[in-house]
């Protein structure tokens, strides 16, 4: 069994951990009478939460939420937290099961929480949370509704105590397509979605790039026209087309101004999957190459699935990717500047084991940039990796 030497720090306690990338934040920073990053994974079945205290320097015992008997990545939870310090974390098992809240009963703390409730609505076949909160105060999730594969939203006003009934946002079917996914991202009351038309079966496809935004009553393409909901890959703006290879999604984040970024991988059907930006700039949609990972699928059932890429959401124009070296997968920092994107740091270097789906928290800061799973990766059913992350200033050796 070889062992791990880089001089990184586990957020695990004891409990091994991982996410997928299909549900956002899995982090986020809180700045309140603490400075913690809250952090959730999928442990064996159960949702845990933990956090860092970037004034003390420590890690707090991670907590057990909920188990939902599923052995399965795809389980991992999603985080929101509301002004007044209190913590709210969702989840669902994958597919054949509800979306599932709890709330902390005290802010930012997550010693002790309130029962779990289920939220959305008649759906009874759900998964890949992703909650966002408006400058209005709404709250929205989104969620795939797996009976269809249909992405779904339901919202609330009253900090999540009650919850609308769903609504379709994406339908892809379009004898092409049964499916997509999507990554999505707030800026004030605006909404940004980036999705992959995806058509499951024999040979899966995933193509394309897309994107639309809701300006808090009508979604809309870019250039200001309306869209009828639902969403469909004839209405929704093509922003990078995949060509004779496959693209999927994973990540958007948002600049000062408000303008989107969308992190995916390109060419994932061949040995070395590619990483890419798309973003939108002056001259329009702009897509620059970010590096080569040097590798195809993380294992052979699922060729499709990269090591991971994912932008520092407080600054889009850093990135982090897991590339392949020396028969390990290490994390990399990228930044773009001057029309291209270049290597500026070694996150992880000369290690023993897989370093793979970093996660930048929301509202990061330099101290603590970004997490990233650590251990050995067999499946989405069968992984024994814990959650890592490394403080700026540590040596990786």
């Amino acid at each position: 069994m070889k062992i791990c030497l880089r001089k990184t720090s586990d957020l695990s306690g004891g409990f091994k951990g991982g996410w997928c990338w299909f549900q956002d934040p899995r982090a986020v920073r809180f700045v309140g009478e603490r400075d913690r990053i809250y952090i959730g994974w999928a442990n064996a079945g159960k949702i845990v939460v933990a956090y860092y205290d970037q004034k003390l320097r420590q890690e707090g015992t991670p907590h057990v939420i909920y188990d939902t008997g599923q052995n399965d990545d795809h389980i991992a939870p999603s985080l929101l937290i509301l002004p007044d310090g209190r913590i709210l974390i969702f989840w669902s098992k994958h597919g054949g099961d509800y979306i599932y809240m709890r709330d902390s009963v005290t802010p930012e703390d997550i010693s002790e929480w309130r029962e779990e409730r289920i939220i959305s609505g008649p759906d009874n076949n759900c998964c890949y949370t992703n909650p966002l909160r408006l400058a209005s105060g709404r709250i929205y999730l989104f969620y795939r509704d797996c009976n269809n594969l249909n992405i779904k939203w339901i919202y609330s006003d009253d900090n999540a105590f009650n919850w609308s009934q769903p609504q379709v946002v994406i339908d892809f079917h379009n004898g092409r397509y049964n499916e997509a996914y999507i990554k999505v991202e707030a800026q004030g009351n605006i909404i940004h979605l980036a999705a992959s038309a995806c058509h499951h079966g024999e040979f899966d496809t995933y193509e394309h790039i897309y994107h639309a935004y809701f300006d808090g009553s009508n979604w809309r393409r870019y250039d200001g026209a309306i869209l009828k909901l639902p969403l469909t890959p004839d209405n929704v703006e093509k922003v990078f087309d995949s060509g004779a290879d496959n693209s999927w999604v994973w990540d958007i984040a948002l600049d000062k101004i408000g303008h989107p970024a969308i992190a995916f991988s390109h060419k994932i059907n061949t040995k070395n999957h590619q990483y890419w930006s798309v973003k939108y700039t002056s001259k329009g949609w702009q897509a620059e190459k970010i590096i080569d990972s040097n590798h195809g699928g993380l294992y052979e059932e699922e060729p499709a699935y990269s090591g991971g890429v994912y932008f520092n959401h407080t600054n889009p124009f850093q990135a982090y990717a897991a590339i392949r070296e020396k028969n390990n997968f290490e994390i990399k920092k990228f930044e773009f500047a001057q029309g291209q994107w270049r290597k500026i740091k070694d996150i992880t270097k000369n290690s023993d084991c897989w370093n793979i789906r970093p996660a930048s928290p929301r509202n990061a800061s330099e101290e603590l940039e970004v997490l990233w799973m650590q251990g050995r990766y067999t499946s989405y059913k069968n992984y024994n990796t814990s959650i890592k992350y490394k403080e700026t200033g540590s040596s990786i050796e």
